[in-house]
């Protein structure tokens, strides 16, 4: 007895594994032409995050209180008891994370991007999550036909890329973008140890896509401007 409980005590510490996990895209980052400052404006890459704060708070209950008096016979009184709760909240906010991705890539392939008067505006917005049909079929089928063993993530975001002249107005260019995210983790205790790794978590599989279709759309931003 000894030695199963030993052993499940190990598999439930034993962690969980990725089996299956889409590839990140290559991108290539044009550089600016020499002798060049071609300044541009970055906007949009507007994305939220979501944190949880815990909230505090104090509950009384009336509890019963079993004794046994001097002769050992059984009784049970009523009274009050004051519990400590806990609830987590969700917080919603901005986050500028994208955006200092973007600006990051575009000033080290040499691009202006604190100029006070530029000549572009290289705007993305997000769109997402979607998902296809069977996604949900899908992920919910890993987990019953696993005895929730195993858990897939897949989430798809999309981005629309658009490119001004800002002395004009003219929209230059634009193109749109779709990311697909899909992980499959697996652990050998049921529930407790999938909810152990983040490669499934919605705030993972959101960065990853989002991530992605940032440097594709300044990938493709700077292969347009680098001669401009």
């Amino acid at each position: 007895m000894k030695r199963i409980f030993a052993a499940a005590m190990c598999l439930a510490f034993a962690g969980c594994w990725t089996f299956e996990q889409c590839e990140y895209p290559q991108t290539v980052f044009t550089p600016a032409a020499q002798g060049r400052d071609v300044s541009v404006r970055l906007s949009g890459f507007e994305a939220t995050v979501t944190t949880y704060d815990s909230a505090y708070s104090y509950t009384t209950a009336m509890e019963p209180y079993p004794y046994r008096d001097s002769r050992g016979r059984y009784h049970e009184s009523w009274g009050m008891s004051t519990y400590r709760t806990e609830t987590i909240v969700p917080r919603v906010s901005q986050t500028a994370t994208f955006l200092d991705r973007a600006t990051e890539s575009m000033e080290r392939a040499g691009f202006v991007t604190r100029s006070p008067n530029p000549r572009f505006d290289v705007e993305v917005k997000f769109e997402g999550p979607f998902y296809e049909d069977g996604d949900s079929a899908e992920m919910f089928c890993w987990s019953l036909f696993t005895i929730l063993t195993a858990d897939r993530g897949i989430e798809n975001w999309s981005a629309k890329l658009k490119i001004y002249d800002l002395a004009s107005g003219k929209l230059m260019m634009e193109h749109s973008y779709s990311e697909r995210y899909k992980a499959t983790v697996w652990g050998p205790v049921p529930l407790t140890a999938v909810m152990g790794t983040d490669a499934t978590s919605p705030g993972k599989m959101k960065g990853w896509c989002l991530s992605a279709l940032t440097d594709r759309a300044v990938a493709d931003a700077t292969a347009f401007l680098s001669d401009k």
